[in-house]
């Protein structure tokens, strides 16, 4: 796994460093702001992350078709503004099958594997002075601030104190119950169609806000853990989408349809990123910075990459035009890194481009020194190889399995 690499992974299997990346680009989210100011109408100068919030309460849908697909598009402009603060970022998840205080086989680093608590104040932060609110790191990042005034309420129906360029004066989360099954999941991914999937997932979801409760609908989204959760929705929403032998789960035409039928709301135009109509800047006037997009919309339909998702096994015959390695004790890497090799690819038929693969990572060393004289020798001599490779859903590389020579 490398950051970069722009795969969505358990949040408890990613390093240590990249959590942190994770959590400063979050914080800086809170910094950086729309145009205009608090007094505009429709307000302006809101941060990007609590416009996330504005966008949830004002347009939010629940027991519906639309649930899932509408997440997947919140999560995925997430995810961009997290780029656009580091690109190497991705926005990982939450395998909810575990007590996010207690995540068992964690990544600690160094190479060391043991118990992870995510509501740590150099993480997700819970507690403090308070037991139930969020606390550090996001109490300095004014992701709250008691007392404020303004401020923006956790009463929906509180228009004096609506504004999304305030702060709330609290944010609070809680955990009672227990997490979701393996079971569970499975029913989701097995499920028949969409329609029984949506309900099967939406229902574990609503649990899982009651097993980490961060608020009502109108305000869960003021926890950074929120996002966390929902990835893991649309991991699921991707994996039932992406089982093999299921190739209309990705057409836009047949996803959602029921009886050869897809609901009507599917096909109108996503809020408020469409203007359609909507009163949430920069999407409204005077940015007009409309998105317009239905959720046949290929971004939406298509999932991003997971490292649950399937690979495809496929081949490609041809000369080496670039031949990079990377070998324990050579010094082109970090101590005790694992046999590597980078390997660019020109093939016979397809002149124009070129693939890019990483070595098989089962650790059979004999194997990955054997391929690599294979590799050598064909590069040195020019000669076409076979290449048997794993291609990640959605990726553009791919793991090499087995290397032969080609006449």
């Amino acid at each position: 796994m490398a950051l970069g690499d722009l795969v969505r992974r358990n949040i408890a299997h990613v390093s240590p460093a990249e959590r942190a990346l994770l959590r400063d680009a979050y914080l800086e989210l809170n910094r950086r702001r729309f145009p205009g100011t608090r007094t505009d109408f429709p307000p302006g100068g809101v941060s990007r992350w609590f416009k996330q919030d504005e966008i949830h309460q004002a347009t939010h849908v629940h027991g519906g078709p639309e649930f899932l697909p509408w997440h997947r598009e919140i999560v995925n402009r997430f995810e961009d503004m997290l780029r656009e603060v580091d690109p190497r970022l991705s926005l990982h998840y939450w395998d909810w099958t575990q007590d996010p205080r207690d995540i068992t086989d964690a990544n600690l680093g160094g190479g060391r594997r043991g118990r992870l608590n995510l509501f740590t104040d150099d993480f997700m932060g819970y507690g403090g002075g308070d037991p139930d609110v969020i606390g550090e790191p996001w109490a300095r990042a004014r992701y709250y601030v008691p007392g404020a005034d303004p401020f923006r309420s956790s009463d929906p129906f509180d228009t004096t104190n609506a504004n999304p360029a305030d702060p709330p004066r609290e944010v609070r989360r809680s955990v009672s119950g227990s997490p979701a099954t393996r079971e569970g999941d499975r029913t989701v991914v097995e499920a028949g169609d969409y329609a029984t999937m949506r309900v099967r997932l939406e229902q574990i979801h609503n649990a899982m806000h009651g097993f980490v409760n961060m608020g009502s609908q109108h305000t869960s989204f003021r926890d950074p853990f929120v996002f966390l959760l929902h990835s893991n929705v649309d991991r699921l929403f991707a994996m039932w989408q992406t089982r093999p032998g299921r190739p209309e789960r990705l057409d836009p035409e047949r996803v959602y349809a029921s009886g050869g039928v897809t609901p009507s709301s599917l096909t109108t135009q996503i809020r408020p990123w469409s203007g359609n109509p909507s009163t949430t800047r920069p999407w409204a006037p005077p940015e007009n910075e409309q998105d317009p997009k239905t959720y046949l919309h290929p971004s939406v339909v298509t999932p991003r990459r997971y490292d649950t998702l399937p690979a495809r096994r496929l081949q490609a015959t041809g000369r080496l035009s670039f031949l990079r390695v990377h070998d324990v004790g050579t010094g082109f890497g970090p101590p005790g890194d694992h046999l590597d090799v980078e390997v660019v690819v020109r093939l016979a038929t397809v002149t124009d481009r070129a693939f890019g693969f990483t070595l098989r990572t089962d650790g059979a060393e004999a194997a990955h020194r054997g391929m690599l004289d294979v590799l050598r020798d064909a590069f040195t001599e020019n000669r076409p190889v076979r290449l048997e490779y794993d291609q990640p859903f959605g990726g553009t590389s791919g793991v090499l399995v087995r290397v032969t020579n080609s006449v």
